[in-house]
């Protein structure tokens, strides 16, 4: 299952409670902490689905209710 982002949130919403427990989710996010995203996550997770969270903020809600975690890393050159 692929939420994007780009929607409005009730499109992310409703993605998100049509998950289930055969259901990989991808959570982009550099803070990890938008109430929208907590969302997301709280559904996803009630419904046993995995997420895979792509955030930068290390102690963020996203990274601590992940299954995986993708690190963004940016470097200054």
């Amino acid at each position: 299952m692929i939420i994007n982002l780009r929607h409005i949130s009730s499109d992310q919403n409703r993605q998100a409670m049509l998950s289930n427990k055969d259901s990989v989710t991808i959570v982009i996010s550099y803070s990890g902490e938008k109430q929208e995203i907590k969302r997301i996550v709280n559904y996803i997770k009630q419904k046993e689905g995995t997420v895979i969270a792509v955030s930068s903020i290390s102690d963020s809600y996203l990274r601590k209710n992940a299954d995986y975690i993708m690190d963004i890393i940016f470097f200054i050159v």
